[in-house]
Formats: structure tokens, sequence, C-alpha cells
């Protein structure tokens, strides 16, 4: 980001040319992540290559059509296109509601509509960050053969947030009763860091990516972002052996498809369908035994 900040005294607000220059660079930075030039740009926003340039180095103020045109073009996220808004003197045109909260109470009914119809495959809702915001019965009985979810958590978990990412490599976790959990890890980690590439990075999210690939045991290639690999697809294999069991899944990640919210945009759901008659047999004898509730929301 390009802000040209007063050296004599950092706390003056910044001008209506700095907050352009603070555009400039959001703009060029979004740019350069797609891989797009500014002459491919402007064909595809319908403008001038010139004009592009006069926007990345301040020399031009874009009207809130245009940014919106951009934005459409980059495919920048939403939380990011309010970023943009912002730094060009407008105020922000995405709202962000709390899933708890009544703005998105509707949202949030069908979602545990969704969780409670999803019986008897696991299903979940996580954020940006990896962290579980809502999980069905499935989920936590199936999780609960292999280890004490709420325990390991408490464990694992210095930040109460119940984050998939910790559960999943930890090796407190589940990682030792997925039988194929380097396929599992690998395409896990490299959705990840997709994920908090294209959606403009959050420290949260960013420590979290750090804080795994600390714990023992970790590939030490898998350390450094390998950016040549194919993005991940939806459907993954998922292997979970103990004593046994042994239980096969088809891991399928879904998110909104055109969210006017940067909550729900920044939302994922996931469902582990079975693979196999075995599977699906023991799936519907845990739901069957009725343990634990409806849908958890955390």
């Amino acid at each position: 980001m390009i802000v040209e900040m007063d050296v004599k005294n950092p706390l003056i607000a910044p001008s209506k040319s700095q907050k352009l220059s603070a555009f400039g660079g959001l703009l060029r930075h979004w740019r350069k992540i797609r891989s797009v030039s500014q002459l491919e740009l402007a064909a595809q926003a319908e403008t001038s290559q010139r004009y592009i340039s006069f926007l990345e180095s301040g020399r031009a103020r874009p009207s809130r059509e245009m940014i919106v045109r951009l934005c459409e073009t980059l495919d920048i996220p939403l939380r990011e296109r309010n970023r943009l808004f912002t730094a060009a003197g407008f105020a922000p045109a995405y709202p962000e509601g709390r899933l708890d909260g009544p703005e998105l109470s509707a949202m949030r009914e069908g979602l545990e509509l969704l969780l409670s119809y999803s019986e008897p495959h696991a299903t979940i809702v996580v954020d940006k960050c990896w962290n579980l915001v809502m999980g069905n019965r499935a989920t936590l009985n199936l999780f609960n053969e292999f280890i004490d979810m709420e325990a390991t958590w408490k464990e694992i978990d210095q930040d109460d947030d119940k984050n998939i990412l910790r559960m999943l490599f930890h090796p407190k976790g589940l990682r030792p009763y997925i039988s194929n959990w380097e396929a599992v890890a690998s395409q896990t980690l490299n959705r990840a860091r997709r994920e908090h590439m294209n959606m403009g990075g959050d420290p949260k999210a960013e420590k979290i990516l750090e804080e795994i690939t600390e714990y023992e045991g970790f590939p030490k290639g898998w350390v450094t972002p390998d950016w040549s690999d194919a993005p991940p697809k939806p459907v993954a294999s998922f292997e979970l052996e103990k004593q046994g069991l042994k239980l096969v899944f088809h891991s399928l990640i879904a998110t909104f498809g055109t969210p006017q919210d940067v909550t729900l945009q920044e939302l994922r759901v996931e469902t582990f369908l079975p693979s196999n008659r075995e599977t699906a047999d023991y799936m519907k004898w845990l739901s069957n035994r009725g343990e634990g509730e409806g849908v958890l929301v955390c």
C-alpha cells in the first residue's frame, strides 16, 4: 500500500491525495495477485490503460461505479472491496453482519436447517480463519469416536476458537487417526493458503498457518508454499481409522455463490459424504444412537 504520510507528524489525517495513493496501492496489489496487466485490466473493465495507470499512481480519482467495475473484474472479495471504497474516500459498500445478530438471522436459521437436514452426514461451517462456526450432531458423534473433541480443543487450542486446522494438524488431534493424512493435510494446507491469499490475508489466519508448520512431525517440505501445485479439487478423500474401525468419506466444500455480506462470503460449508456402504451404515448407526445436540453453534 502506498500512503505518503507526513513524516514530521504522522498523526495528521491523510489528505484526499493520500487516500487516492492508498487506493492505487490496493488496486495494484490485487492486480498483481490476479496476474493481470494494466492493459488487460483496462480492456476487461472497459477503460484505458492510461486511466488505470493514473489510478494506481494517485493522479486520478475513481467513481464508485468504476470501483465496482474494477472489483468485479479482479474478483476482489467483499471485505477488500470495502477497503478500496474507504481508501478512495467513499463509505463501505458491503455490510458485515454478525451470524448471531438480527441482520443475518434468516441465514443463520437456513444454515441450521441445512446442518439438520444433512444428518446422518457430518457437516460443519467454518469462517475465514477455519474456526468452527456450526456443526451438526453427526460431526460431533463422528469425531468423538476417535478423540474427545472438547478435551482435545482445550489442550491444543489456547485461543478457544475450535480451529479445524489445529484439530487436523496437531499430533494430539485427529492426525493419528487419518490413515491418508499426508494426502489430506497437503491438500488442506494448499487450499487454506490459497484461500488466505485470495481473501486478502488476515493476521489471525496468518498466525494459524505459521503455527501448524511448527507442530512436531510437520513435513519440512511443506513449510514454504509451492504455488506451482494445481488448485485443490472441491472433493477430497478423507479416511479415519482406529482399532479396526475404518471410515472413508468424500469431503465436499461449498461457498456462497453471490453473497452481499462480508461475513457470508467468508463462510465455507464442508460435508463428509460416505464413500462406501460400510461407512454409510456406520453413520446411520451413530445417528440412531441419538447422542449429542442437534446443531452446535459456536
